[in-house]
């Protein structure tokens, strides 16, 4: 009340008498009759808090969009209560402080054109556009987060990543579908219109009392005199405490897990200034190798210390694509249209191509997923157990012998300071050079990501390059960071299917194809091993919950595809075991100690799938990969799976069916069978045509889980993690 008293009795009139014309509207405000004795009489306790509620209510409404996914996401009563305190609570702080910074500008414009008040008034100015822009998309961000995963809450990390990349995040909204995005932006627009309009009432009628009693008929009581002692809180102090007290109940709500995307959004800003994600510092000093020592003189070391006479080491090329589900392409037939090189891939007669059929993530977030690609390890905690995946990439290990390499990305490699560090490092640290958007100035026709189909012409500039600079002779290993397949999925003009993941299966089909066009034309194919793969799937269809919440068959099973020249296998016995594992169970954590055997040129020790700190994969050269094999999908790196509570865990066992837990969630939790579509255009192998692999029911999952004591699983038993302790309590067991 103080602000509006101020306000209201030092307002002038211009030369000519005239009142300011904000000064009229909507009431008189410039009325000469209204004093500070009038104002004095107004009850200021009562306009006080009843303008604190009617701004608490009114940031409901800003916040209603939300509120309603944290309703149907989570839906318990009492997170409602503090995400209805919390969204409320810091909708009062940003509402008043641009009432205040608007009262401050009507005072500047009253008191005269002088040049302080103008600068004065156009910071404060300049202050109110920053805190109405982001309020709105901060909230925005946050419907549209919710929608695509289903409630989640996004961490420090996840917000300054979305804010580095809101212009692409923008328009992969409209370019996924411009109606939804358009009725999200209308949303928004409406309930801050709200908002407003409930507010500017507000204070209308706080200004209007202020006016009414000033036309009081009857003399005003005299003023008392000022008491110096009395003990009484003047307006000014009633509202430094009730700062101070909101002050404090803002901060332990955010504390206790209340809901409050506007203040989460400041924090995380700030904080990502002074802090960098656990383990980021330490991954960049494990991994950089000393920049002093050249690929060359690496490359003459590995050779000395070999002695070899033979031809040098194959060349080694690893795809990953994200979000592509091996469930779509290889069991639905609109899909296998969509990708015929990937299916003459699986049923050519030649020898050189190896699809795996079964291949299995470990998880549905990219950070655990592409984790275990470079390191071959799943952590069981987040002690010494991540450290092991932190010290491990694929350029690394090449590095080391002497090979180039080269990275190629769809996606910008941002990532730095951000939930997905660990991507960054994996897509960058010890490649010689690194090619994505930024670099290459490509257009991002499917944001943040280019086109797949144009990098193979930065890998044809590089081979050239390479070759003019006289290091043709020594080996490669370049990796290629597929991103057509992710949200919102691209898709091109030209295109023959009708479905939009149809559209976006054409453009990857054609990548894969761009590059073993381009290894043929320049004679490169037969002395190079191509290795491709998936972080993990994506849904086909729209979930209330998004894959990082709930995981199905399209998001476990994973493509993978492997092209390696009879002439390089050293015995008969490797070419075997490869054909034979296309038609079993395999997880993306075989892909490293495959890639290992092929870098160091001999077979090594094939050693556990598990022990104290990881998860680990098998050698798909080396080892025959049984029918009883048991595989891990859980979320190692992003999250600590011996602390956190809810999350999704699933076991895998023959080629037909999955166990898959969610647990710990508001709504939905189950202990599932997820069954797998039959693959389209297989070729069984001689030696398991005649077993095909049982679907199992609950009671067989559950003595497979019997089974794991005693055996090399038995150290994710001993571990006592929460994941494993809810998957056995689902199955009635006691771990």
């Amino acid at each position: 009340m103080d602000s509006i008293r101020r306000r209201v009795t030092t307002i002038s009139p211009r030369r000519g008498g005239e009142y300011p014309k904000y000064a009229q509207l909507p009431v008189t405000i410039a009325d000469k009759s209204i004093t500070r004795d009038d104002l004095e009489r107004t009850p200021f306790y009562c306009v006080y808090w009843e303008t604190l509620v009617t701004r608490f209510v009114a940031s409901l409404i800003l916040h209603s969009q939300s509120l309603y996914y944290i309703y149907i996401f989570d839906g318990q009563l009492d997170s409602m209560i503090y995400s209805i305190a919390g969204a409320g609570l810091e909708g009062v702080f940003v509402i008043s402080a641009i009432s205040h910074l608007l009262r401050g500008i009507y005072r500047e414009c009253s008191a005269g054109a002088r040049c302080s008040s103008f600068v004065q008034s156009c910071w404060r100015l300049a202050l109110i556009v920053f805190l109405v822009v982001t309020t709105v998309a901060t909230i925005l961000s946050d419907v549209g987060f919710q929608q695509k995963t289903g409630g989640e809450r996004p961490d420090m990390w996840v917000v300054v990543s979305h804010i580095k990349n809101f212009q692409s995040g923008a328009k992969a909204e409209f370019k996924d579908s411009s109606k939804g995005a358009i009725k999200l932006v209308l949303g928004g627009i409406t309930t801050a219109g709200l908002t407003f309009v409930v507010c500017l009432l507000q204070e209308t009628r706080v200004i209007s009392l202020a006016s009414f009693m000033s036309r009081k008929d009857q003399e005003p009581p005299p003023l008392q005199p000022q008491d110096n002692n009395s003990t009484r809180m003047r307006p000014v102090q009633i509202r430094r405490v009730v700062l101070l007290l909101g002050l404090i109940l803002l901060s332990t709500l955010y504390m206790v897990g209340a809901w409050m995307p506007i203040f989460h959004t400041y924090l995380s800003v700030a904080g990502s200034l002074v802090m960098s994600p656990r383990g980021s510092k330490q991954m960049s000093v494990a991994l950089q190798l000393d920049p002093s020592v050249t690929t060359k003189e690496l490359y003459a070391t590995t050779t000395s210390k070999t002695k070899t006479t033979t031809a040098s080491p194959p060349n080694v090329i690893l795809v990953m694509h994200e979000s592509l589900s091996g469930e779509l392409m290889m069991t639905q037939e609109s899909s296998v249209k969509a990708t015929p090189f990937f299916h003459r891939m699986m049923k050519s007669d030649k020898e050189d191509y190896f699809v795996f059929e079964h291949a299995r993530t470990v998880s549905g977030d990219t950070t655990d997923a592409i984790s275990a690609i470079h390191s071959g390890c799943n952590p069981l905690d987040h002690g010494k157990s991540r450290d092991f995946a932190f010290k491990t990439t694929f350029a690394t290990e090449f590095k080391k012998e002497g090979f180039d390499t080269v990275s190629f990305s769809s996606r910008g490699l941002n990532l730095e300071g951000t939930k997905w560090f660990m991507t960054q490092h994996q897509l960058v640290t010890n490649f010689d050079q690194t090619f994505d958007p930024m670099v290459t100035n490509d257009p991002l026709v499917n944001p943040p990501g280019q086109d797949d189909r144009e990098l193979v012409k930065h890998f044809r500039a590089w081979l050239k390059q390479r070759q003019e600079e006289g290091n043709g002779e020594r080996p490669f290993f370049a990796q290629f960071y597929y991103f057509n397949a992710h949200y919102p999925f691209f898709n091109y003009e030209n295109r023959t299917s009708d479905s939009r993941l149809d559209g976006m299966l054409e453009t990857v089909d054609q990548s894969i194809e761009s590059i073993f066009h381009f290894l043929k034309e320049t004679e490169n194919l037969d002395n190079t091993i191509v290795i491709g793969t998936a972080d993990h799937g994506e849904r086909r269809s729209p979930s209330v919950y998004g894959r990082l919440r709930e995981w199905s068959r399209d998001i476990l099973h994973v493509p993978m595809y492997i092209h390696m020249p009879r002439k390089l296998f050293k015995t008969k016995e490797l070419y075997e075991n490869l054909r034979y594992n296309t038609h079993q169970l395999i997880s993306t954590l075989d892909i490293f100690p495959t890639i290992m055997h092929l870098l160091k040129g001999t077979s090594q020790e094939n050693y556990a799938v598990m022990d104290e700190h990881c998860v680990r994969g098998y050698d798909l050269l080396e080892s025959k990969i049984t029918p009883n094999r048991i595989a891990w999908s859980f979320p190692g790196v992003s999250k600590d799976i011996s602390r956190e509570k809810r999350g999704n865990m699933a076991m895998h066992t023959g080629t037909s069916s999955s166990l898959l837990h969610r647990f710990g969630w508001p709504k939905d939790n189950n202990l599932t069978v997820v069954e797998y579509a039959p693959i389209i255009g297989c070729s069984d192998h001689p030696e398991t045509a005649h077993r095909k692999s049982k679907l199992l029911d609950l009671e067989e999952w559950k003595s497979v889980a019997q089974k794991l004591k005693g055996s090399s699983n038995d150290i994710i038993l001993k571990k006592k993690g929460a994941y494993i302790v809810e998957l056995f309590k689902g199955l009635g067991l006691d771990p």
